[in-house]
């Protein structure tokens, strides 16, 4: 067998202690939640002069090569039949010859993406500008980016218009195609046809404009008593300043608008009415307001009369609060915190604003964006591993990954098209070593007898699913066997789920949450003589609007569930059988591996006695020439 390995394309001198095993692998069933790839044992290549240029000469001491600490192009050759190709090798260590290691297949994928996150992908031809026409015309998008309709509000809170708001999502598929365009790869495979896949989107992180968010946040707190002292001659109706501290857009008591926005307003004023020992007299009503000086609107207040509301005695105190959200606003405009008292009687009137009195605005977040802003997509990503976000999608569908490094393509198939691909099984009943014989196992203690697959649900989320125990977004698959543990979760997805398409963001004080990163099915739908007609695919007329629906693992007694894309694996479980045994195999069916393609078997041999299909959970440390160990999973 002539087997030749090279190295950043140099040819690389092979001996006879150079014994390469190949595992192979893309999805083992006894570790659903990770995808593998195919690497081989750590194997010798010895010190020869020409091994010492193609490796800089890596074992001298003194030399600075990066050899040993960069990612180097590999390709490895059986009588001219390439095993692996464009997989990467690791220099491990030098002990008379050097010790290597190589991998490929999935490896190399994941390897390139694993520092990246998803804001490091270049999305600028998505940069657009926040105004009707956009969002009105983004309703009918299939990629890149949409504006679907979303329910902000908390779980408890009421829906309100304030609640209500449009934010850029962006298509799965969409960021499949660039993370993996990135590293130089391209897709295909049947998910990509999926109408799941196509219509699947991902939440932007909507605090998208933290930093000038922050820049238009202001907030102005009094550190000492505010004392005021004023003799009434004639009944009137005075308007007071409060003495607050400049602060940020805040001067002398009045915030003023730099920029069109919508914000928020809050003010607490703790007030003492009177002053013990000075007789003086109590206003018939006293008011806390919000004012848009440039309307002239009183936007909230709170009024109370000092003479019947807050007890008696020659000091009383009050603590007003006044707040207001959802204000569209303009450069230029001035809101203020005031105090009005309207006075029925002449005479001295003592009060004071006590310290602690606070007034702050809050800028809206940024998935209520003013209009006209720029919207920098890479800019609202969330900071989520690349690796991460697509092993989470990849997870939903029970989607196998087969990575082709010689054409730099990925296929994305179901788990579940496997049963489809029956009558194209490769028949290896030839191939069997019978001389090895083979074990059968019947259970595998990865799994347990309930096999949760769960959502990293955010602190939202669970409030909801303990408020509606009847709803959950977790699956569970059982298997009835009693020798496994009672319980073991299998997959735990990086995205929170989500209640009846409602992203808790937005709380009743126009406060900002946090959470999870979510992924929703779009719906999509138009009317038609007064009736609404849903379009769950991606095809048919255009699209008047669009709004989102849950994906879950959960198995409601209608409806989809993410659960019905791993059938094949519930079916496996049911009366789990795996056998090991050894194959002779050549490099053509190490080349020629199709993990969505069964292996047919049909050998009835001495203590050997198996027919049927089975799917090709892994191959172990191939060595050209030797028999092969090898684990098939009964379907």
């Amino acid at each position: 067998m002539i087997k030749e390995l090279y190295i950043n394309d140099s040819f690389i001198e092979l001996s006879d202690q150079s014994r390469i095993g190949l595992t192979v692998q893309a999805y083992t069933l006894t570790n659903l939640e990770n995808k593998q790839g195919s690497f081989t044992n750590e194997f010798f290549v010895p010190r020869t002069p020409s091994n010492q240029t193609a490796l800089e000469s890596s074992s001298n001491i003194n030399s600075d090569t990066n050899i040993p600490y960069q990612i180097n192009g590999v390709k490895y050759i059986e009588d001219g039949i390439e095993v692996i190709t464009n997989g990467f090798v690791v220099i491990q260590s030098f002990s008379k010859g050097y010790q290597v290691s190589v991998y490929s297949g999935n490896t190399d994928p994941f390897a390139l993406m694993e520092s990246k996150t998803l804001k490091d992908l270049d999305l600028s031809d998505l940069d657009h500008s926040f105004d009707i026409a956009t969002v009105t015309a983004s309703f009918t998008n299939t990629d890149g980016f949409i504006y679907p309709s979303v329910d902000f509000r908390k779980v408890g809170s009421a829906l309100t218009p304030s609640n209500m708001g449009r934010a850029a999502f962006i298509f799965i598929h969409t960021l499949f195609t660039r993370i993996f365009s990135d590293i130089g790869y391209s897709l295909a495979g049947d998910l990509l046809l999926d109408d799941y896949f196509i219509n699947e989107i991902l939440s932007t992180n909507f605090n998208q404009n933290e930093a000038w968010q922050e820049a238009q946040n202001s907030k102005t707190t009094l550190v000492a008593d505010n004392n005021i002292s004023t003799i009434i001659s004639s009944p009137v109706t005075s308007v007071y300043n409060i003495g607050f501290p400049s602060s940020g857009n805040i001067v002398g008591g009045i915030y003023t608008v730099t920029e069109a926005m919508t914000a928020g307003f809050t003010a607490v004023i703790p007030m003492r009415f009177g002053l013990t020992g000075s007789g003086s007299q109590f206003a018939d009503i006293a008011s806390m307001e919000i004012v848009n000086l440039t309307t002239v609107t009183i936007l909230d207040a709170d009024a109370i009369n000092p003479n019947l509301d807050i007890g008696t005695g020659d000091e009383r105190f009050y603590t007003f609060q006044v707040s207001i959200g959802g204000q569209t606003l303009g450069i230029g405009d001035q809101i203020q915190i005031r105090f009005a008292q309207t006075y029925s009687s002449i005479g001295l009137y003592k009060f004071a604003y006590l310290a602690g009195s606070v007034f702050y605005a809050s800028a809206a977040p940024g998935f209520v964006p003013y209009l006209g802003a720029s919207i920098t997509m890479s800019d609202i990503m969330h900071d989520m591993k690349q690796k991460d976000f697509v092993k989470g999608i990849l997870n939903q569908y029970c989607c196998i990954p087969q990575t082709n490094t010689a054409t730099k393509v990925v296929t994305l198939t179901k788990l579940n098209d496997i049963t489809a691909n029956i009558p194209n099984a490769k028949d290896w009943s030839n191939k069997i070593d019978v001389k090895k014989g083979f074990s059968v196992s019947y259970r595998d203690t990865a799994f347990g007898r309930k096999n949760l697959f769960k959502y990293t649900n955010d602190a939202d989320m669970i409030a909801k699913i303990a408020e509606n125990y009847t709803y959950s977004t977790d699956g569970t698959l059982e298997v009835d066997d009693m020798s496994l543990n009672e319980e073991t979760t299998v997959v735990t997805l990086p995205f929170s789920g989500t209640y009846d398409s409602v992203i808790p963001y937005k709380n009743d004080d126009f406060s900002i949450d946090k959470f999870t990163p979510r992924v929703l099915l779009l719906t999509r739908f138009y009317t038609s003589g007064g009736v609404t007609v849903y379009y769950p695919t991606s095809s048919g007329a255009r699209f008047a609007g669009a709004f989102n629906a849950t994906l879950s693992f959960y198995k409601f007694p209608t409806g989809e569930s993410l659960l019905d894309n791993y059938e094949v694996v519930q079916n496996i479980l049911d009366k789990y059988k795996k056998i090991s045994t050894f194959f002779n195999l050549n490099a053509v069916d190490i080349s020629d591996i199709d993990f969505i393609e069964p292996i047919f078997l049909d050998v009835h041999k001495d203590d050997i006695q198996v027919n049927g299909y089975f799917y090709l959970n892994k191959i172990e440390s191939y060595k050209g020439g030797e028999p092969t160990k090898v684990e098939l999973i009964r379907l």
